[in-house]
């Protein structure tokens, strides 16, 4: 289960790949693609995941990110029932 905080924390890394992209900044993108899959982990098994480096790629991601936040706060609310 993913927090809130991480979940707007993987906002905050994906706003600043979008940026990275634009400007075309290769190493700042694998660098924040690292950071972005440490803060929101996804099942690789041994494979190293592939560096977020296209717009499809991006918005992949920001619409997951944005369901797992509709997840977690389904979850608050049934929890508080």
């Amino acid at each position: 289960k993913l927090s809130k905080t991480k979940i707007a924390k993987g906002f905050t890394i994906l706003e600043q790949l979008e940026e990275a992209i634009k400007k075309n900044k290769i190493s700042l993108m694998v660098d924040l693609s690292s950071i972005f899959y440490t803060v929101i982990p996804t099942s690789f098994e041994r494979i190293v995941p592939t560096p977020i480096v296209t717009k499809w790629n991006l918005q992949s991601n920001y619409d997951m990110l944005a369901l797992l936040g509709d997840v977690e706060m389904v979850q608050s609310i049934q929890k508080d029932r």
